[in-house]
């Protein structure tokens, strides 16, 4: 999918993440670290290339809430997401004033 994004295939990115999430929803259920790692690659995905905020945020949201489930708040893993998410919202922010 990174391939797909480098290339502007924006459209077969897509679609290879959305499969991905399902997969892995499927197999490994929603709160699980590997779920929660597409969730946040979604939410990259969304706010980086479709400028659609609104997804990306939800994305982070998801995957904030299973991190801090499976992890802990003191983990390296969850203040990756903290870190991204805050970096996002200080964008996003930044952007509409």
């Amino acid at each position: 999918t990174f391939y797909h994004a480098f290339r502007q295939d924006y459209e077969k990115s897509e679609e290879y993440y959305q499969k991905s999430l399902k997969i892995k929803l499927q197999v490994f259920g929603e709160m699980h670290a590997k779920t929660a790692d597409i969730f946040e690659n979604l939410a990259i995905f969304y706010d980086d290339v479709r400028q659609n905020y609104e997804k990306a945020e939800e994305y982070y949201q998801k995957s904030l809430k299973i991190k801090l489930q499976v992890f802990g708040e003191m983990h390296a893993n969850t203040a990756q997401i903290f870190l991204n998410f805050g970096i996002f919202l200080f964008d996003i922010k930044t952007e509409t004033n």
